[in-house]
């Protein structure tokens, strides 16, 4: 009896040897982690018998020497994240400018003094308006100067008069240098043409340049009282 279990222990232990039974303490050499391990890469060796060694990969604390197995890795902070796809941005849509409602109602010189007289009968025929022409003396006549301020420069002309009526100035100043000599011979033609013998002298016309309405001077009447008259003789 006691040869038979002195030759299993022979047996048992020369198996053992061999490394046909693996230590079991190969994965769990290990103490428990100090506070603040400091882990490096580290391949651990480990006997299997007499012939055989065992390579095991994985991370060593360089404090207290607890080793873990890669699977286990300890400089990972979580599971490992999957890169997004990068996507372009998108670009951002260019706004449409809203258009601004031009006082003038309409025209790209509505409202605005032109001093072309036949420039203003091309706008009067495309826009289907009447001509209102202000022959002045803009530096030397009273009355001219007042009718600029007090009606012309208003805010009740500005609103209700481009609607209808495509503006001309054709001044005749004392000052030459203020206009070329294309403009003041423009005007002179256009006084010997409409026939102006005094100012202010404003002229109506339609879209071809027949004149169908005139009145001189001014005798410091209000904006709207002025528009008013003018739209009585002009409907």
């Amino acid at each position: 009896m006691k040869k038979c279990q002195t030759f299993c222990w022979l047996a048992v232990s020369l198996l053992f040897l061999l490394g046909v039974f693996p230590p079991s303490e190969v994965e769990a050499q290990t103490t428990g982690p100090c506070a603040s391990p400091q882990w490096r890469p580290h391949t651990k060796v480990v006997k299997r018998g007499f012939f055989q060694k065992l390579y095991i990969r994985g991370y060593q604390c360089q404090f207290c020497g607890t080793f873990v197995t890669s699977g286990n890795n300890p400089l990972a902070t979580g599971p490992t994240a999957k890169p997004k796809p990068q996507t372009r941005p998108m670009p951002r849509p260019i706004p449409t400018p809203t258009p601004k409602p031009n006082p003038g109602g309409g025209g790209n010189n509505a409202g605005q003094w032109l001093v072309d007289f036949n420039a203003a009968k091309t706008q009067a025929a495309a826009s289907k308006k009447k001509i209102l022409i202000d022959f002045t003396g803009s530096d030397w006549c009273p009355p001219c100067i007042n009718l600029k301020n007090k009606v012309f420069n208003s805010s009740e002309f500005k609103t209700q008069m481009p609607p209808k009526y495509i503006l001309v100035k054709l001044d005749s100043p004392r000052d030459k240098s203020k206009q070329s000599q294309a403009e003041q011979g423009h005007v002179r033609q256009m006084k010997t043409q409409f026939k102006i013998s005094s100012f202010p002298t404003v002229v109506i016309t339609d879209s071809n340049g027949n004149e169908l309405h005139r009145q001189s001077g001014y005798g410091g009447q209000p904006a709207q009282q002025w528009i008013d008259s003018l739209n009585q003789k002009v409907p």
